[in-house]
């Protein structure tokens, strides 16, 4: 079986969940023999850059960053350059990595991973209308439609009216992370608390930062380290500064080895959304031990069970009393073993096997 990764996420992020997604898809394919292509002509992914040094079937060229007023003619390239791979390898699956139309095809199976309904559900956080549905090409499109967690499919169905059939629930892995340090020199825990990814709209970072300040023993003995999702903009600095704990917290950035490093030293990572489709970091934090605190969101309790300890993430209070309640265990061995044993439901083989299953169901 050929399967056909196109271009869209890639072109569209440097790194995130998505991309991880899809590349170590790919990853597992090789692993059963499944030929797989990745099709990204003009990207800016960098862990599709680092996969392109170990894997040969990536067609495309990596340029840091998009220069001004190229959009419409790198769109244009991509679009028609993905068409052309497309007819030269002739594959059975064509897997969509973001949203949009799918070329016309024939005699192909057109397959589409649904993450979230953040769109739909915060269409006031994005200037959009109430009634805007902006997956509805894909979905319609779509022989097959892959849903992160059961939380999604129900979000999916709210909004959109689907034949259940199309639908396929299948859950994302952890082993990227796993492996990744010398075992030989131990990570001591420190007074840190993880915040990993973006900051704006949904994901209640505000409300997190509301929550540490409030809590004198947490603001005097304890910083933040946030990972990923870009420098602090302006806005950022302003609001930090403004509640006095600019010194207190650091941002970083890097690749899994770091990422990892981080969830080893970290006393806890903290997960203030107010919706997830699946929560990646969640999976990733409680495979090295680290203590989860989150948003009791539906989907993000069906990630972690009971290895996790949950507040409303629109309670400052509650915020703060939860993360006292985590950083005051001096022992976290038993949550440690909750979390290891959570974390067992979600292979990257088993999400590839389920997946292939789908293609052909």
């Amino acid at each position: 079986m050929k399967i056909f990764f196109d271009y869209r996420i890639f072109y569209h992020q440097s790194n995130g969940g998505i991309t991880r997604y899809i590349i170590n898809l790919s990853k597992e394919f090789q692993k059963l023999n499944n030929e797989n292509h990745i099709i990204a002509p003009v990207h800016i992914n960098e862990m599709l850059s680092n996969y392109s040094k170990k894997f040969k079937n990536i067609h495309g060229v990596f340029i840091k960053k998009k220069p001004l007023f190229t959009s419409k003619i790198l769109n244009y390239l991509n679009y028609n350059l993905t068409k052309y791979y497309y007819n030269k390898i002739k594959p059975q699956i064509y897997h969509q990595t973001y949203y949009g139309n799918f070329p016309k095809l024939k005699n192909v199976i057109k397959v589409v991973t649904v993450h979230d309904l953040i769109h739909e559900k915060f269409y006031n956080l994005y200037g959009m209308s109430i009634k805007d549905r902006p997956k509805k090409t894909s979905i319609e499109e779509a022989d097959k439609i892959i849903c992160v967690s059961e939380n999604t499919k129900i979000d999916l169905q709210n909004f959109y009216n689907i034949n259940d059939k199309k639908i396929f629930v299948i859950n994302h892995g952890h082993e990227h992370i796993l492996n990744l340090l010398d075992d030989k020199k131990k990570i001591e825990r420190k007074n840190e608390i993880l915040y990993v990814g973006g900051r704006g709209k949904y994901k209640n970072f505000k409300n997190f930062i509301k929550a540490f300040v409030i809590s004198e023993r947490i603001k005097k003995n304890f910083n933040i380290i946030c990972f990923g999702g870009g420098d602090f903009t302006e806005n950022e600095v302003n609001f930090l500064k403004n509640e006095k704990i600019y010194d207190k917290i650091t941002y970083r950035e890097g690749d899994d080895v770091n990422l990892a490093r981080f969830y080893k030293s970290a006393s806890c990572l903290i997960l203030p959304s107010l919706y997830e489709g699946f929560g990646l970091p969640i999976i990733e934090a409680l495979s090295l031990g680290c203590p989860v605190v989150a948003s009791n969101s539906n989907s993000i309790i069906q990630t972690a069970g009971d290895a996790a300890t949950y507040f409303d993430p629109e309670n400052i209070e509650d915020i703060a009393d939860k993360l006292e309640i985590t950083l005051n265990l001096n022992d976290n061995n038993e949550n440690a073993k909750k979390g290891y044993d959570q974390v067992k439901k979600y292979k990257w083989k088993d999400c590839a096997k389920k997946t292939l299953e789908a293609y052909v169901e």
